[in-house]
């Protein structure tokens, strides 16, 4: 909420009213303007990649626990984790099975 101090845009004013109007006092004096609507609109390339990534967070939630001690103990000693091995192999998978290459090697871990 704006916060004045005597009438309205006659002393000063900051702050904003409805999110729509925004009140600050610059070096040039007292300002006034429209609240800026930040718009980030996804591509459809941005919505396919959240999508497989929420696919392989899924599949690691529902995983056993001897799935999951298996990917931990590949992973140690290198600058991941299990979550991150797994979903890197998920990725690899998914991929060579839509597209019927991989996208990147992952023939090494690490």
């Amino acid at each position: 909420m704006a916060r004045t101090e005597g009438p309205l845009l006659s002393e000063t004013a900051s702050g904003s009213i409805g999110g729509v109007l925004t009140f600050q006092k610059g070096y040039k004096g007292q300002q006034c303007h429209t609240k800026l609507q930040k718009s980030y609109k996804k591509t459809n390339a941005q919505v396919l990649i959240r999508s497989e990534f929420g696919m392989a967070l899924a599949d690691w939630r529902i995983a056993t626990q001897e799935i999951k001690d298996a990917y931990n103990e590949l992973a140690k000693g290198k600058k991941l984790t299990g979550y991150d091995l797994f979903v890197k192999d998920y990725l690899y998978l998914l991929r060579e099975s839509v597209y019927g290459v991989a996208v990147y090697d992952i023939s090494a871990y690490g």
